[in-house]
């Protein structure tokens, strides 16, 4: 994919203690410690969503609590600081004996995919500032979502994901047998809520990371199917639209699945329309190579509220990004609500990606009629969400010509 180089090479950031996005030092970095015995609690509890249940069945006290993170660092005594040796940089040959690098990551709502990325986004000078062992800490063991291994791969020497449990931190970052042991030990606890707009996302150092991720995955990239988006004959001279099609959630019925209604209608419309090429997605069911290329491939990403339209930093930069939301969850009243729609996904814009949004009626009338009544419950609210959405055609391509006619779309309708 001839886009794969697209971001410019930049210098890496070499370690410094003044970490971003709630990581900090476990421990003097000029002294090695060796992973023991839990006897030592560094907290980082918050709650979390299991996986597989709406948000409208979690709210409040109906979430979970993950446990303190215990462990304890135990200073090796043959290690001393080496001032001559050089700060490891990522990609780097794994350090054999004393001197690795360990990082431990647990984040608020580890199992919602968006969440997760403006988390790594915010994270990025940290995992390009070393070649780390990394260690992911889920509060539910048996459940490690395949991203984890997408988006941190490519910046380990090992990686764990599941629940971190000092014996288990001990076994995964072994070798030959023996307790690892490291230099620089640090912890990103990330437990505040995020907010891109008012959130510090360092441009450069996001950019990097997604390039360096792309380039870790070229090969699978290139070995990938070509998405539709790019493969048919004079696409290349054509605005090409990538509209995210959702698969019903496990817990949805047939009105609430945040799916658009009218979708097989909009798609032939959006491809009889001059200048666009239109095709569907379903990143569900592609690999993460393959979403990666149909991104790539595309010039304009559109889908409703939800984790799929948070592959958008995934696109070229001068991309746009159009955002469907449901008009009864923007008006629902629950404190935030408004400024959750306008700030969930804007943060493409650091990154050089257009972003606009539409708003979009709701399909069936259960729906509409929670819209009209006001005083809504929380588990209304989050209903609201969920609504499945009628678009209107006219709405959407105002929203692809005026976000394409700039370099970057800033505004919404």
């Amino acid at each position: 994919v001839g886009s794969l180089g697209h971001f410019a090479t930049a210098a890496l950031m070499s370690y410094t203690p003044a970490l971003l996005a709630g990581c900090k030092p476990l421990a003097d970095p000029f002294s090695c410690f060796d992973v023991s015995a839990p006897i030592r609690s560094f907290g980082c509890q918050m709650p979390f969503n299991r996986p597989g249940l709406p948000d409208w069945q979690q709210l409040g006290s109906a979430r979970p609590m993950s446990l303190p993170m215990r462990l304890q660092l135990q200073k090796h005594s043959e290690c001393t600081r080496d001032s001559s040796r050089p700060a490891p940089t990522a990609r780097a040959p794994a350090h054999s004996g004393k001197g690795k690098s360990l990082l431990l990551w647990r984040s608020r709502w580890p199992y919602n995919f968006s969440e997760l990325l403006t988390r790594w986004l915010l994270a990025a000078q940290t995992l390009l500032s070393q070649a780390w062992d990394i260690v992911v800490d889920l509060p539910i063991s048996d459940v490690a979502p395949a991203y984890y291994k997408n988006l941190f791969s490519p910046f380990a020497l090992s990686l764990y994901v599941g629940n971190a449990s000092t014996a288990t931190l001990i076994a995964s970052t072994s070798q030959d047998g023996q307790r690892g042991t490291y230099r620089n030990i640090i912890m990103c606890c990330i437990t505040q809520e995020v907010n891109p707009r008012t959130g510090v996302i360092n441009a450069s150092a996001a950019r990097l990371l997604i390039s360096r991720t792309i380039q870790y995955h070229a090969a699978d990239i290139l070995n990938s199917k070509s998405s539709d988006a790019s493969s048919k004959a004079g696409a290349g001279s054509l605005i090409r639209v990538l509209l995210i099609q959702r698969q019903a959630p496990p817990w949805s019925d047939s009105i609430e699945g945040r799916r658009i209604s009218n979708f097989e209608k909009l798609l032939q419309q959006c491809n009889h329309a001059s200048g666009l090429h239109c095709s569907s997605i379903y990143f569900e069911q592609l690999s993460f190579p393959q979403s990666l290329r149909a991104l790539r491939e595309s010039d304009v990403l559109v889908g409703v509220h939800g984790a799929g339209i948070a592959n958008g930093i995934f696109l070229r930069h001068g991309s746009l990004v159009v955002e469907i939301f449901s008009s009864g969850f923007l008006a629902a009243g629950r404190p935030g609500f408004p400024v959750f729609g306008e700030s969930k996904h804007t943060h493409v814009r650091t990154l050089g990606i257009g972003y606009r949004r539409i708003v979009a009626s709701e399909t069936d009338s259960w729906c509409r009629q929670r819209q009209s009544k006001g005083n809504f419950r929380d588990a209304e609210k989050e209903h609201l969400r969920d609504c499945d959405l009628t678009v209107k055609w006219e709405e959407l391509d105002r929203a692809i010509r005026v976000g394409t006619a700039k370099p970057s779309g800033d505004g919404r309708t």
